[in-house]
């Protein structure tokens, strides 16, 4: 029973990486575009959470990521583009491009 029962976890835990490396091919392919309000020096008025990178990914590649998994690596405060990283849990993580636009 105990092999059967590793062996059903096994191919449930492959199954689980399968859609995981789906995800990840699909969020590192091109950029998400972020939008925000800035002034004319192309300062941004505050600066880009993860709530907002949450929503955009949400919006542009179709995936809901919780806010607390993404971890943006410089603060922005300025148009550009920036990465963040995304942490899946069991040392699965990747990293995505963010590109600041102008609304």
């Amino acid at each position: 029973m105990l092999a059967e029962k590793l062996k059903q976890q096994a191919k449930k835990e492959a199954k689980l990486l399968a859609e995981l490396n789906s995800v990840i091919a699909v969020l590192t392919e091109g950029t998400i575009k972020l939008g925000a309000k800035t002034g004319t020096s192309g300062k941004i008025f505050g600066s880009v959470t993860s709530v907002q990178v949450a929503r955009a990914i949400r919006e542009q590649k179709g995936y809901e990521i919780d806010r607390r998994r993404i971890t943006i690596v410089d603060e922005i405060k300025e148009l550009g583009n920036y990465k963040a990283k995304i942490d899946f849990g069991n040392s699965n993580e990747t990293e995505v491009e963010l590109e600041v636009v102008a609304e």
